[in-house]
C-alpha cells in the first residue's frame, strides 16, 4: 500500500460510505467523512482532514470501488460506490448472475486435499470436515474448517 495511507481508515471510508448510500440517493461528499478523523481534524483542521481523506479515496477510486467528481478549489469532492464498491460492502452481490462461488472454493480446495502427502485416513478426514461444515451451513464451521484444511495444504508445499 502507498505509504501514508491507513488501511483501517480505508475500511472506515467503504463501511461509512455504505451506511450513508442510505441518506443519500445521488452521491456522498468527502466532507461527509470528517466524522472518522475527529482528532485529526481538530489537530490539523478540516482543510488536513480533506486532503487525507481525499488521498484515501483515490486509492479506493484506483481500486474500483469509488467514482470520485472533481474536487473544487477547497477540496471538497463527490463520491459514488461503483459496483465494485457495492460488492466490498455486500460480499453476497458478487454471485448476482454468476455460478455460486461456495462450490467453486470447496472443489479447488478437495483438489489441494486429494494431493496432500497425508495419509488417505487424514485426508478423508479433511474432506469429511468440510462437507460436514457445508451441510450444516455453519459459516464459522466452514471458516475454521478452511484455516485448518489451509494451513496443512501450505505447510505441505501442495
Amino acid at each position: 500500500m502507498p505509504a501514508g495511507l491507513q488501511l483501517s481508515l480505508l475500511y472506515k471510508i467503504m463501511g461509512r460510505s455504505g451506511e450513508l448510500r442510505e441518506e443519500s440517493f445521488d452521491f456522498l461528499r468527502n466532507s461527509d467523512l470528517y466524522n472518522l478523523v475527529p482528532d485529526y481534524v481538530q489537530q490539523n483542521g478540516e482543510q488536513k482532514a480533506l486532503q487525507l481523506l481525499n488521498r484515501h479515496l483515490v486509492h479506493l477510486s484506483d481500486r474500483g470501488y469509488v467514482r470520485l467528481g472533481p474536487p473544487t478549489s477547497e477540496g471538497f469532492r463527490a463520491i459514488w460506490l461503483t459496483a465494485d464498491g457495492e460488492m466490498f460492502l455486500q460480499p453476497e452481490l458478487a454471485e448476482f448472475g454468476q455460478r455460486p462461488m461456495l462450490p467453486q472454493v470447496v472443489e479447488s480446495i478437495e483438489r489441494r486435499i486429494a494431493v496432500l502427502t497425508y495419509p488417505e485416513d487424514e485426508k478423508n478426514g479433511m474432506l469429511y470436515r468440510l462437507r460436514e461444515a457445508i451441510a450444516k451451513r455453519a459459516p464459522e464451521l466452514i471458516a475454521k474448517v478452511i484455516v485448518e484444511v489451509s494451513s496443512k495444504i501450505l505447510t505441505s508445499g501442495a
